[in-house]
């Protein structure tokens, strides 16, 4: 019995053990059903977030949650799922921590984020995600991804690298490796022979049947066929019209592709057969191709095939309308575009968001460029959506109307502000006379964050010409070399306006020589300064250089070189090129150009010419004419024709001080000064007030103002002491008042006295006065500078030794420190109209007995110049030695010793360190060459005349010795050519045997040569030649 129970509960105990067992096994079961099921629940749900909606992140977040709340622990398929979604919806925060919780995530998670990553710019991210996925786990998708993000993202090398890498890893590319591959090939292809590469990959792999593949391939070419290196564009062009002609199937796309690279590489016919030749009439090859023909300027040619397209009822959408109004806008064609508005509101009557903005931004351009800006802003005010294209489009139209005011308003209202719109205000204020808000709003750009590009600093650099802040022009030239912007067309342009407005032209002259690239603005503006600065011999020979470089002139060339002629009184020549501009180039002259051609005639007195051409004009003389032909009778006092002048401009321009203040000049200058007092009570009665003149001055970053016989400036009595001491030894120095600019009937002392009051005198005293020792005086006046002014200030450079540089309304002069000693006849201070490197100012010595007598008989030596002198001109001088007092001119920069009859001993000119121009030619015989000449100091020398040695000068830009009658050769194996020359002149020299041996370093360096008229070195004469070729 005992056995027997223990037997049964032995069995119950293993049934029970049985029954535990099973429903362990029915619970497990149970909770993989539920789990199964939530996961397919989950998943249908997730699957609802795709397509990607606005609400998809909202709803994903919903299940997420509900996974968290239920204690769901999801796996791959479900995490993959949550991480795309939130990528997809731009919330890589939620992405990356689901990833991050991940302990082995698969290719597909790693994958989703690469192309997360790379969606959003992050190409670094993207990289070390990938880099971190191990070789084994990666497939082709995955390298698609990284691929697409590097093509995306416009790194083309590193796409073809990673493609290369994955051929070598052994992954088959498909049609998405492909067409990935060749989007970045398109950014960087720079030879034919990588187009042909992955042309043949993509054959074998037999994926050049896919569409996407061929437009990728197609793409490629026709971008190759527009860059610098190609070696035949057709030739490129062809091979990718070959695959475009081999597709079995054309999309959209192909299409699209084909023609605009037709119209890239400027074969507009060719894109037009292709068109022409469409079965399927695609809008979008046909916005293609207007787009192309607006793109080039065949604006006509656009409209007619818009109308073709509207004929043959093929739908227009945003893109067709834009280029066609841009088309209307770009031509002047208003009534066009006009009528093409009427049309777009009568056929889109529930149009777009999309549509209207685009649309009405293109229509907002038009009507500013037609002039029609209040039109403009009627279609501004009533866009219902406005993006930053709508504000900066409105604000470039009041610029360009010249309302510079509501311009200012309008910037003031933006709601948001781009690069752009910084520039377009800038250049505005620049181009319009309000230099000081332009640097204003130039320096609060850079504050706001935002770098200026090139345009910017063209605008800011034109604020400095306008202001004539040189300093700060300067600045701007410093930061736009270390930006890179130096090569910038707009830049160079304005930098050389800059310069020629400061009075500095051999600034403007070097901006313009170092400029990589000119174009006819650069030519017009290097002209322009030239003849602002007097130097019009120069600005001809500049214009006809242009026209050897086959640049063509317009209308701002032929202004600026009959300002040049005007201002350096070439008659002849401004006729030449007056009659030239229609006979030659078909320009018709203008009203500007006539006014020019006659203020040359003027000026030079042909006043009976100048009413001749007025009568020969086809139209009738407008206010500037008039006013060429009253300035000219003030100056040569015709005073019957400067009344009739007067009597038009009253009429013309009633309210014009100009037209009062040039006939009251012209009755004061021949004393009739009963009629100067009617001119001035007829200014009263008709309300019309004089511009006062000023003149300012730039002091420690201060502007200093002064006015006609100032009293209101701090220091304005100490200024008239200093100019009081000044004139004195200026009388010394032979000056004279001329008192016929005294405008006023007074006595000859207070006409004297009243012409010392001049405020562009008070000005230069003040420079003096508290401007370093050295630094150039920098003067700017509002009107006209007086000629007892222009006179005045040649001896007050003299007598202080400062470069004196006045800009007027008209123009700049500058007056500087030059000796000149022509033939031994006197010394005097030169005036220099600009600061060009090559001045000429010795006059021809007279082969005559008394000036040889005169050029034997004058001391040098008794001369004591003063120290800061820059130009010293020797020519012709009969003596036979150098003054020793010539090593110590330090700041000598220009030195002239040419035509010496025979000279025992030249100086040691390597002790003046500053020297830029040396020409010591035409020296008939040299006795002694001193053994510190040029600067060669450690070598021994001959002191026979055959051996000359070269300057170790660092600046040295020219160096002049042709003509050395006695000059046989150089010696020294150890000289070196000067790091800088630019021009060597040894032509002419008969006794020249043997030739110098550093002309191999000059070779090097680009050195100009002229060896002419040298039979003994022909041959190597046409070396050099072919070399400098």
């Amino acid at each position: 019995m005992v056995g027997s129970a223990s037997s049964v509960r032995s069995d119950e105990g293993v049934l029970s053990s049985k029954s535990s067992g099973g429903e362990r096994r029915d619970v497990r079961l149970l909770s993989l059903v539920r789990t199964s099921v939530a996961a397919s629940r989950y998943a249908a749900q997730l699957q609802l977030c795709c397509p990607q909606r606005p609400a998809s992140f909202s709803l994903a977040r919903t299940i997420h949650a509900h996974m968290i709340a239920s204690g769901f622990l999801p796996r791959g398929h479900i995490l993959n799922r949550l991480i795309d979604v939130y990528c997809k919806s731009n919330n890589l925060r939620y992405a990356v921590h689901l990833f991050d919780e991940i302990p082995n995530p698969d290719i597909v998670a790693r994958t989703t984020l690469v192309s997360a990553y790379s969606g959003v710019g992050d190409v670094t991210l993207a990289r070390r995600v990938f880099r971190e996925t191990p070789v084994s786990m990666r497939d082709t998708v995955s390298y698609n991804a990284m691929i697409t993000g590097y093509s995306q993202n416009r790194d083309g090398n590193a796409a073809v690298e990673l493609f290369r890498e994955m051929r070598r890893g052994g992954f088959r590319p498909d049609l998405f490796t492909f067409t990935s591959v060749l989007s970045g090939l398109a950014l960087i292809v720079e030879e034919e022979s990588q187009c042909g590469q992955l042309h043949c990959a993509i054959v074998k792999s037999g994926v050049l049947l896919a569409t996407s593949v061929s437009n990728a391939l197609v793409s490629v070419y026709v971008k190759f066929a527009s860059s610098p290196s190609v070696v035949s564009q057709s030739v490129v062009v062809a091979a990718a019209r070959k695959v475009f002609d081999e597709m079995d199937k054309r999309d959209e796309l192909s299409w699209t592709t084909m023609i605009t690279g037709y119209v890239r590489n400027e074969d507009l016919d060719g894109a037009r057969q292709l068109l022409d030749g469409m079965d399927e009439k695609l809008e979008v090859a046909w916005n293609a191709m207007i787009s192309g023909y607006v793109h080039h300027g065949f604006f006509h040619q656009a409209l007619k095939l818009f109308r073709e397209m509207h004929l043959m009822g093929i739908r227009q959408d945003e893109y067709t309308y834009t280029s066609v109004i841009s088309a209307c806008a770009n031509n002047g064609l208003f009534k066009h575009g006009k009528q093409l508005h009427a049309y777009i509101l009568r056929s889109e009557a529930k149009p777009t968001v999309d549509f209207s903005l685009s649309v009405n931004n293109a229509l907002v351009t038009l009507y500013f460029r037609c002039g029609k800006i209040d039109e403009a802003r009627h279609i501004f005010n009533n866009m219902s959506v406005r993006d930053l294209v709508s504000w900066n489009a409105i604000l470039s139209g009041y610029v360009n109307a010249g309302r510079i005011q509501e311009a200012k308003f309008f910037f003031e209202e933006m709601p948001e502000r781009s690069g752009l719109t910084w520039t377009v205000i800038i250049s505005g204020l620049a181009q319009n006379g309000y230099g000081e808000d332009a640097m204003k709003l130039f320096n609060q750009m850079r504050l706001y964050g935002f770098k200026p590009c090139d345009y910017a600093f063209a605008g800011a650099i034109t604020s400095c010409a306008a202001l004539g802040a040189l300093e700060n022009g300067r600045q701007l030239h410093a930061q736009v070399i270390f930006l890179g912007h130096d090569s910038s067309l707009s830049v160079g342009n304005s930098l050389i306006t800059m310069y020629a407005r400061c009075g500095v032209v051999d600034g403007a002259d070097c901006v313009f020589l170092t400029m990589p690239t000119v174009d006819s603005v650069s030519w017009n503006a290097m002209i322009a300064a030239l003849a602002q600065h007097g130097y019009g011999v120069q600005a001809i020979s500049l214009f006809e250089k242009m026209l050897e470089e086959d640049i063509l002139p317009d209308r701002i060339t032929f202004l600026t070189i009959l300002s040049a002629c005007s201002h350096a009184g070439l008659v002849k020549e401004g006729r030449h090129y007056f009659c030239s501009m229609h006979d030659s180039y078909g320009i018709s002259p203008g009203e500007d150009h006539y006014a020019r051609m006659i203020d040359l005639l003027c000026r030079s007195g042909e006043l009976t010419e100048a009413k001749d051409l007025i009568k020969s004009m086809p139209f009738e003389p407008g206010a500037p004419i008039w006013e060429a032909i009253l300035a000219g009778c003030r100056t040569h006092g015709n005073m019957d024709l400067g009344i009739q002048a007067a009597e038009r401009l009253f009429e013309l321009v009633p309210k014009h001080d100009g037209t009062y203040v040039l006939l009251s000049n012209l009755f004061a200058a021949l004393g009739r000064w009963d009629d100067v007092s009617k001119v001035r009570n007829l200014m009263r009665e008709r309300g019309v007030k004089k511009e006062p003149g000023c003149s300012w001055i730039d002091v420690d970053n201060m502007v200093h103002v002064f006015l006609v016989g100032d009293t209101r400036h701090p220091e304005v009595n100490e200024v008239y002491k200093y100019l009081e001491q000044l004139v004195l030894k200026m009388r010394k120095l032979g000056y004279v008042p001329d008192t016929k600019f005294a405008l006023h009937d007074m006595e000859s002392e207070h006409k004297e006295n009243s012409l010392s009051t001049h405020s562009e005198k008070l000005a230069v005293a003040f420079g003096i006065m508290k401007l370093p020792l050295g630094a150039t005086i920098r003067v700017f006046k509002n009107l006209r500078i007086c000629g007892d002014c222009h006179n005045a200030f040649k001896y007050m450079s003299r007598v202080v030794g400062r470069e004196i540089v006045v800009r007027d309304a008209k123009r700049s002069i500058k007056m500087r420190w030059i000796l000149s000693i022509d033939g031994g006849k006197m010394w005097k201070p030169g005036l220099e109209v600009g600061g060009s490197l090559r001045i000429k100012l010795e006059e021809n010595l007279k082969d005559t007995a008394s000036d040889a007598e005169k050029a034997q008989s004058f001391d040098l030596e008794a001369l004591q110049p003063h120290q800061r002198l820059e130009v010293l001109s020797i020519a012709g001088y009969g003596g036979t030695r150098v003054p020793s007092w010539m090593i110590s001119l330090q700041n000598l920069r220009y030195l002239c010793l040419e035509g010496w009859g025979e000279c025992e001993c030249l100086p040691p000119l390597g002790k003046l360190p500053f020297l830029e121009e040396i020409a010591i030619g035409a020296m008939k015989k040299v006795k002694t060459v001193g053994d510190e000449f040029l600067g060669i100091m450690d070598t021994q020398t001959s002191a026979s005349s055959s051996s000359v040695f070269f300057p170790k000068l660092k600046d040295l830009i020219i160096l002049d010795m042709a003509e050395w009658e006695q000059w046989e050769g150089v010696g020294g194996d150890e000289l070196t050519i000067m790091p800088c020359l630019v021009s060597l002149g040894i032509a002419r020299c008969p006794k020249l045997m043997n030739l110098p041996l550093f002309l191999r370093d000059t070779l090097v360096k680009e050195v100009y040569i002229s060896l002419s008229v040298m039979p003994v070195l022909t041959e190597y004469r046409n070396a050099c030649l072919a070399r400098q070729l």
